[in-house]
């Protein structure tokens, strides 16, 4: 008998660390097939889910869902309660399972004032509302559900700092155990918030040496040759080595640091969900929020 074949619904409010997971499930399949960023009914057509899956030969298919304007039938749900659920009973040959991850908010609320404020490589920031409200309303929300199906979740700043949780995640999800994207910043989206997309490795570059002498990308070098020349001499950042727990530390004086800091709400889910050293210490988020500097 085959091993079944793998359809994973992942759901995640942007710079929640969505991409380097998903990324990570895609390494433990020999291939994997990526929907980014999708509307949120995309579960309702019933039949159109099911010719482009019959379309798919790869063991694993990932849907993934965010937080962008536009892509929910309803703005006043938050996400998590905004995704129809997929039809897992018509895909019974399937190993059909949802992810939900999520991040502590005070580096993720970071990762987001600065993927709000800054253009990417490409161009653009990110897709999802940017208001505060919107961020606690939607995190609480994940982190409510969690207390009620946390087998379903995936806590990021655990999955990046401890291989034994990615072990007992790759155990429940099938596949077989690897860490060969963990190094890497995912493309999508823009890369880091912070570190935006760094250069490939040398070894990849030469892999793809045709990308660098297509007309496309010799279009952009000439565009842009001093841009390129600093980027293909920059070492290359390993996404392992990203202080994605200290994020917090480069919004602690702005203003719209403040709500988060004092916000007692907040503070008890993120002292119950997550280790207490990866968290701003609890006299300087006191400082911080009675100074409101």
């Amino acid at each position: 008998m085959s091993d079944p074949r793998h359809i994973f619904t992942v759901i995640g409010l942007q710079r929640s660390g969505n991409h380097a997971v998903i990324d990570w499930i895609g390494s433990l399949y020999p291939s994997f097939a990526f929907y980014n960023n999708n509307p949120h009914d995309l579960f309702a057509d019933v039949d159109g889910l099911k010719t482009l899956i019959a379309s798919r030969p790869e063991p694993c298919i990932v849907f993934s869902f965010e937080d962008s304007p536009g892509k929910t039938p309803d703005a006043t749900q938050p996400l998590v309660a905004s995704v129809t659920s997929f039809p897992a009973d018509r895909f019974a040959d399937f190993d059909c399972l949802t992810l939900f991850i999520l991040r502590d908010p005070y580096n993720h609320w970071a990762s987001r004032v600065v993927g709000h404020s800054s253009a990417t490589e490409r161009g653009t920031g990110l897709t999802s509302d940017p208001s505060w409200d919107h961020f606690r309303r939607n995190w609480l929300a994940f982190a409510d559900l969690r207390s009620q199906r946390p087998d379903d979740f995936i806590l990021f700043n655990d999955w990046f700092r401890r291989a034994d949780y990615r072990r007992d995640i790759c155990r429940r999800l099938g596949g077989t155990y690897c860490e060969t994207t963990l190094n890497q910043i995912p493309t999508a989206g823009g890369g880091s918030s912070f570190d935006a997309t760094p250069r490939k490795s040398y070894g990849v570059m030469l892999r793809n040496w045709r990308h660098y002498v297509s007309a496309g990308f010799l279009t952009k070098l000439m565009r842009k040759p001093t841009y390129y020349l600093r980027r293909v001499l920059s070492r290359p950042q390993l996404g392992s080595q990203l202080k994605v727990d200290q994020r917090w530390q480069a919004i602690s004086a702005q203003p719209e640091a403040q709500a988060l800091f004092s916000d007692a709400a907040i503070r008890a889910q993120a002292q119950g969900l997550f280790d207490a050293s990866i968290l701003p210490p609890q006299p300087a988020l006191a400082v911080i929020a009675k100074s409101g500097t």
